[in-house]
């Protein structure tokens, strides 16, 4: 496995961002206007996922049921071919949250940012909708996805421990809460441009729409990950920093400009 520094593994999200998601759009005649604003708002939530990858990384492309055995009422993990160190939180938001083929999206459960401009018990509503959606296209519903989540995150710190493979991680709610919802931006902003990608290259009309679909999908999840560090559903695990709350909200704001249904510039 190979370990990189903090700075050198904020670097590849960074570059994830850029041609994992921004790329494929510019390939398929939709630029992003906004994208060097993208990547600038997004760089504490790679410097984060950074530090957690370095300082806590486990296995990056290699947790999954196909990789983990039973040996004697034990867990062993095998097939390290591929793997990297990185936060461990992008594994299982892989593993839980990838959602369904898609034969329709509801349209509805979109919603914009918080700014004021209407009461926050509308707007919360509107959140509590698109959870909702996200539940109905997705094999796990929120609840069991969040259970999951912990169980996970407490078995490999335990085997870290177990096997001292590096000093034993810990995250107090704010912290877990704050790298959870990292993660999960990254990811659903990289299985968006994925979701572009394929769109791009698939000759089948059903895939080619189901591709559609679950870019909205995806950019629904990286919306309500955002909303869930700057208004936590439960104030107790408020991880985000006051200083980068601005930052974070410019990047909400910036992710309802995403070009999901926007006709290729001629």
């Amino acid at each position: 496995m190979t370990q990189l520094s903090p700075k050198t593994a904020a670097g590849y999200f960074l570059n994830q961002i850029q041609n994992a998601l921004i790329t494929p759009f510019a390939s398929g005649g939709t630029p992003l206007g906004m994208r060097d604003e993208l990547l600038k708002q997004f760089a504490f939530f790679a410097n984060l996922l950074g530090e957690d990858s370095s300082a806590a990384g486990l296995y990056y492309r290699g947790i999954n049921p196909r990789n983990v055995m039973l040996v004697d009422a034990s867990q062993a993990e095998i097939d390290f071919e591929q793997d990297s160190l990185r936060s461990r939180f992008i594994d299982i938001v892989s593993l839980l949250e990838n959602g369904m083929e898609m034969a329709e999206w509801d349209a509805t459960a979109d919603y914009q940012a918080y700014t004021g401009q209407t009461d926050f018990e509308t707007w919360n509503g509107q959140r509590q909708r698109a959870l909702m959606a996200l539940d109905a296209y997705n094999y796990l519903s929120h609840p069991q996805v969040e259970q999951m989540t912990r169980a996970f995150i407490d078995t490999t710190c335990h085997l870290e421990q177990q096997y001292n493979l590096s000093a034993p991680a810990s995250y107090d709610p704010p912290r877990y809460r704050l790298i959870l919802e990292s993660a999960r931006l990254f990811r659903h902003l990289q299985y968006v441009g994925y979701c572009k990608r394929n769109e791009l290259q698939t000759a089948s009309a059903v895939k080619r729409m189901s591709s559609r679909y679950r870019q909205h999908f995806h950019a629904l999840w990286a919306k309500v990950a955002l909303d869930n560090l700057l208004y936590p559903p439960d104030p107790r695990a408020h991880g985000l920093p006051e200083s980068e709350f601005p930052g974070a909200m410019a990047l909400r704001c910036t992710l309802d400009q995403l070009p999901l249904d926007a006709l290729p510039m001629s």
